[in-house]
C-alpha cells in the first residue's frame, strides 16, 4: 500500500520526472503535471493527499492555483516548490494552506522529508475535521430528541452550523401554510431579508423533489435557478450554500448559509456533513409538527 497520493505540478520535465522517482521510489503513489491546468483536470478526478506545486508556472503562478484549489478543498495540503523563495512568497503560501517549502535543487533526503511531514499534518488535520463533525452530528441529534418545537428545533441550530461553516450570513427557510414560498423562521445579517418569493422558491422546490442535494451558490449559470440566486445575493448571500430541509420525501423548509469572498469554499464533507444535518433536522421538526397538529386537533374534539 502506497505511504500517499502525491500530485507533482512542476513546468521543468527534468525536475518534475526527478521528483516523480525519489517519490515512487520511496513508496508513495505520485503523478506529475507540467501546467496548473492539467494540475485541476487531474484533482478532478483523483483525490491526492498532497500537492507539491512550482511557484512559477506557466500562464499563472503557484500561488494562484492553490487559491483555486482551496476554493474547492479548503484542507486541501500543499508543499510549495521554488527556484529563489521571498518572505512575501512564504507568507502568502502559508495563508492558502501551503504545509511546507522545497528550494530547488532539492536532495532526495530534503523532499521527502518535506513531504513526510505535511502528509502527517495533513492527515491530522482532517480527522480532526472528521471528529469535529461527527461531535456536530451526535450533538444535533441530542437536541432533535430533546426540542418540542419545531420552529425553535430549527433556528436555535443556526449557530452552530454557522461556526462550522464558517458562515456570515445565514436563514432557516418554510414553506408557508399555501406550500408556495420559502419564508424566513430566523436569520443572522440577512437585513430585511423575509424568504423567497412563490416563483424562487419553486425554483428551488422543483429541484429538490426530483434532486435532494443542497445548491452551492453561485450556480455558475444554471438558468433554472437565476431567480433564487438573484434572491439570495439581494441578501447579501451571493456565496455559500442553501440546502433543503426534506422529511417523508416532502420539502418543508431550506437552510441558507452564505460564506465571505475571504473564505477558502465548502469542501465535498462540509457538503455531506450539512446535508445529513438538514435530514435529521427535518425529520424531527416534521415530528414536531405531526404531534402538535395531532394535539390541536385532539383538543377541538373535546371541546
Amino acid at each position: 500500500m502506497a505511504k500517499g497520493q502525491v500530485l507533482i505540478i512542476e513546468d521543468e520535465e527534468i525536475v518534475r520526472d526527478s521528483m516523480r522517482r525519489v517519490l515512487a521510489d520511496a513508496g508513495y503513489h505520485a503523478d506529475a503535471v507540467p501546467s496548473a491546468a492539467a494540475g485541476l483536470s487531474r484533482l478532478a478526478h483523483q483525490a491526492y493527499d498532497l500537492l507539491l506545486v512550482d511557484m512559477k508556472l506557466p500562464n499563472t503562478d503557484g500561488l494562484a492555483f492553490l487559491r483555486e484549489v482551496r476554493a474547492r478543498d479548503p484542507l486541501m495540503g500543499a508543499v510549495v516548490v521554488t527556484g529563489y523563495g521571498t518572505l512575501e512568497d512564504s507568507s502568502r503560501a502559508m495563508e492558502l494552506g501551503a504545509l511546507g517549502f522545497v528550494l530547488k535543487p532539492a536532495s532526495p533526503q530534503r523532499l521527502l522529508a518535506v513531504v513526510e511531514d505535511a502528509i502527517h499534518r495533513q492527515r491530522v488535520a482532517e480527522e480532526t475535521h472528521r471528529t469535529r463533525a461527527l461531535a456536530l452530528l451526535l450533538d444535533l441529534s441530542r437536541l432533535a430528541a430533546r426540542e418540542s418545537d419545531a420552529e425553535r428545533l430549527l433556528t436555535t441550530t443556526l449557530n452552530v452550523l454557522d461556526s462550522y461553516a464558517g458562515a456570515t450570513r445565514s436563514a432557516v427557510l418554510l414553506l408557508d401554510e399555501t406550500a408556495s414560498s420559502l419564508r424566513r423562521v430566523n436569520s443572522r445579517n440577512v437585513g430585511g431579508f423575509n424568504g423567497l418569493s412563490p416563483y424562487a422558491s419553486a425554483q428551488l422546490v422543483q429541484r429538490w423533489l426530483h434532486q435532494p442535494d443542497p445548491v452551492l451558490f453561485p450556480t455558475e449559470g444554471v438558468h433554472s435557478l437565476a431567480l433564487a440566486e438573484r434572491e439570495l445575493a439581494s441578501a447579501g448571500i451571493s456565496r455559500g450554500i442553501c440546502a433543503p430541509l426534506v422529511a417523508l420525501g416532502q420539502v418543508m423548509g431550506a437552510l441558507v448559509l452564505g460564506i465571505g469572498a475571504s473564505h477558502p469554499g465548502l469542501r465535498g464533507s462540509d457538503v455531506g456533513f450539512l446535508t445529513v444535518a438538514c435530514g435529521i433536522l427535518a425529520n424531527a421538526a416534521h415530528a414536531r409538527q405531526l404531534a402538535a397538529r395531532a394535539a390541536a386537533e385532539a383538543t377541538e374534539g373535546v371541546a
